[in-house]
């Protein structure tokens, strides 16, 4: 899984099997059967090349994939691992910045409770 999306081969080609709700593959666009073609830079010929091309993301990166949908090319953008909820993606963007102020003590302690 990767930025809430499931992969699989289906016809010799590597297909979204199913996207979660809410998250930023669902907010890109991508549905199941939806055939990976790039991955960034990367040409989509098996599900090793997604793997490989996959393990060079990083959190909060913005990953450029490009699609067929019915046999047509669609290029779409997403970012990896923002999975959370939109105000908790940002908060972490801003505690990885360093850029907090004391009252965020707090909900990074309800954060992280709510993350076990």
């Amino acid at each position: 899984k990767m930025g809430g999306l499931q992969v699989g081969v289906a016809s010799d080609t590597v297909r979204v099997l199913s996207v979660l709700p809410h998250s930023s593959a669902d907010r890109a666009g991508l549905v199941p059967g939806d055939e990976i073609v790039q991955l960034n830079d990367s040409s989509i010929y098996t599900i090793s090349d997604f793997h490989v091309a996959s393990q060079q993301l990083h959190a909060f990166q913005i990953c450029n994939i490009v699609i067929a949908r019915d046999r047509r090319p669609l290029q779409m953008s997403f970012e990896v691992g923002s999975n959370l909820k939109d105000d908790d993606a940002v908060f972490l963007k801003r505690l990885a910045s360093g850029d907090l102020e004391w009252g965020d003590r707090e909900r990074l302690s309800a954060f992280l409770r709510d993350h076990r």
